[in-house]
């Protein structure tokens, strides 16, 4: 089977908030954006409308951390956000991109 290509992100999107912008950044520039000892692949940065991916971080990866930091747009938009613990957060992030996923690009 062939291996599957992966098209480049897109630079902007739509979302209920208002645009977000996507940027593929160096791993010391998100860097900025984690706590110590956190290595971030991605990070949605709600203040400047920025989604933040890791330069290092390529292909399906990449397209998984984009959508999971859309979950953490969507759930900023929607006011759901409000309240969440950090670690109730992710997991719904991550479990909507796992769905993201299987149904878009299996």
């Amino acid at each position: 089977m062939p291996r599957r290509r992966w098209p480049k992100v897109p630079d902007v999107l739509p979302c209920p908030g208002g645009d977000v912008a996507i940027k593929v950044v160096s791993p010391t520039e998100i860097a900025k954006y984690a706590d110590p000892g956190e290595e971030l692949m991605g990070c949605f940065v709600s203040e400047q409308r920025t989604i933040f991916l890791r330069s290092t971080v390529h292909g399906e990866a990449r397209w998984r951390v984009l959508w999971h930091e859309l979950m953490h747009v969507g759930l900023e938009d929607s006011g759901l956000r409000n309240g969440l613990e950090h670690t109730l957060e992710e997991a719904i992030c991550d479990a909507l991109t796992s769905l993201v996923m299987r149904v878009n690009y299996r």
